[in-house]
């Protein structure tokens, strides 16, 4: 996952498709409950939490090899998930006057 300050790269003459990240190694058992925890603490709200199974096939552990883009773009995550989500919470409060 990807705070979107993090995920735009720009460049003139792009050609390449690079997929950007940051470098965790992202396991289905635990990133949803660190996300739904991080999102109560920015929200100040409690979540309802299910426990439930992926869908057939998902994907159980993902990681962003972001070597390409660093090497071709400079890209470096600067932005950490426990930093962007209150920040979107925060611009979602403030775009929506909620």
């Amino acid at each position: 996952m990807c705070y979107h300050d993090t995920s735009l790269v720009r460049t003139r003459d792009c050609e390449k498709v690079c997929r950007v990240g940051d470098r965790a190694i992202l396991s289905h058992d635990k990133v949803p409950l660190d996300l739904a925890r991080a999102i109560e603490n920015a929200t100040g709200k409690k979540a309802l939490l299910e426990d439930a199974k992926g869908p057939p096939g998902d994907v159980r552990e993902t990681y962003a090899d972001i070597s390409r883009a660093a090497r071709d773009f400079g890209f470096a995550p600067k932005v950490s998930l426990g930093e962007g989500i209150p920040r979107f919470v925060e611009w979602y409060r403030r775009f929506y006057a909620v």
